[in-house]
């Protein structure tokens, strides 16, 4: 690190400036660094040495949430610099035209164009894309995972379908949700676990007003993730960062652990106890949250953001899945994973654990997700 690079990430606004303060009669005057940028300059010397771009760079620190919105003024400089640079990054992400999402979007928005033209156009891209979404792994991910939530697996036409309309609801050209055969069949028939879900209180409740009013377009949509990304606080999106990244984790992880041993007693209660909660269709093809992609955690930010209900259901699994892994916190209260967690990522510090461990980002994001869960279901309010 040098002083050309602080004064580069300065210049583009990655980095607050020093405070200065006049000595008086003609004394000159004092330059202080903020407080908490020390750290945080730690840390992201770290990232940005590895070759990354500052965009990833900075939905990197975002995962690890390396500035908490609570640790500090939200007018202080470091929180007004972090955040503005946070947000930009989710707003290229947004844009950026190599995504599935923006590619079909972009054949229907194509300017100069028939509009019918531009539909076929859009039809024909998501057609496309959605062949090349069910290779045989995911074919061999969706055998396993009905095997073991006692489910029907779908067929691979069926999954490419399914791909195709999803894409082609974020453009407005299909309406949100899948075509229905007659014979398919409901939500309630298709629990066929024998027990209730455990989150089937959260689901029965009135839909948050304030969520709903976030956008009127698909979540997954360019223009749903701009109006959701302008409608939310910083603490909002950082809260669901935290809790939505980490069932994400926890669920990709329960899938691999699955497609390598299936039989192994620990993957198969970890199995159970996901797919006895909302999150069971997520078992099937997971919002996936990988240190070897942090652009992923736009979209499941502004997932969860979208929904409060989400948030809640989220909570109330990682808090369940924490309790079953701690065997020695049986007769404490049920927040003692979070307060473990606490404990560990302050005593440690967020730029050590992301230098000492390989997926240093991510064990934050955990053990965030934990904490955040805690709180959520402590005070028992979503905003």
């Amino acid at each position: 690190m040098t002083m050309t690079q602080l004064e580069r990430w300065r210049a583009g606004g990655y980095l607050p400036g020093n405070t200065r303060t006049g000595l008086g009669r003609g004394a000159g005057s004092q330059s202080e660094t903020p407080a908490g940028v020390a750290d945080y300059v730690d840390a992201l010397a770290y990232l940005a040495s590895q070759g990354r771009s500052m965009q990833r760079t900075m939905l990197t620190l975002f995962t690890a949430g390396v500035v908490q919105p609570q640790d500090g003024p939200a007018d202080g400089p470091l929180m007004r610099t972090y955040e503005a640079a946070v947000r930009r990054a989710f707003q290229k992400q947004l844009e950026d035209p190599g995504t599935t999402w923006n590619r079909v979007w972009a054949r229907s928005q194509a300017v100069g164009e028939d509009p019918q033209a531009a539909e076929d156009s859009a039809f024909r891209e998501a057609e496309t894309l959605g062949r090349m979404s069910v290779p045989r792994r995911r074919i061999g991910f969706e055998r396993t995972a009905a095997h073991l939530t006692g489910a029907q697996a779908r067929s691979a036409e069926q999954m490419r379908r399914e791909t195709e309309q999803a894409l082609l609801s974020v453009t407005g050209l299909k309406n949100f949700g899948y075509d229905r055969d007659e014979g398919d069949l409901t939500f309630e028939q298709a629990w066929d676990t024998g027990l209730p879900p455990l989150d089937l209180h959260i689901w029965t409740r009135p839909r948050c007003t304030i969520c709903a009013s976030r956008t009127t377009h698909v979540a997954t949509s360019p223009q749903g993730g701009r109006d959701i990304l302008d409608s939310a606080s910083f603490f909002e999106l950082n809260r669901a960062k935290a809790i939505g990244g980490a069932v994400c984790t926890l669920i990709t992880q329960v899938r691999d652990a699955a497609l390598r041993d299936p039989e192994a007693p620990e993957t198969r209660a970890a199995i159970a106890l996901c797919a006895n909660t909302s999150f069971r269709f997520f078992l099937r093809t997971p919002m996936m949250v990988s240190p070897q992609h942090p652009e992923w955690i736009v979209p499941c930010t502004l997932f969860f953001t979208r929904d409060c209900a989400w948030l809640r259901s989220a909570a109330a699994l990682l808090t369940q899945h924490a309790l079953w892994r701690m065997p020695t916190a049986a007769g404490l209260d049920k927040f003692a994973p979070a307060k473990v967690a606490r404990t560990i990522t302050d005593t440690v510090g967020r730029a050590n654990t992301i230098k000492l461990f390989k997926n240093g980002p991510w064990a934050l994001l955990a053990a965030d997700g934990l904490v955040a869960s805690a709180e959520l279901i402590e005070h028992g309010q979503s905003h």
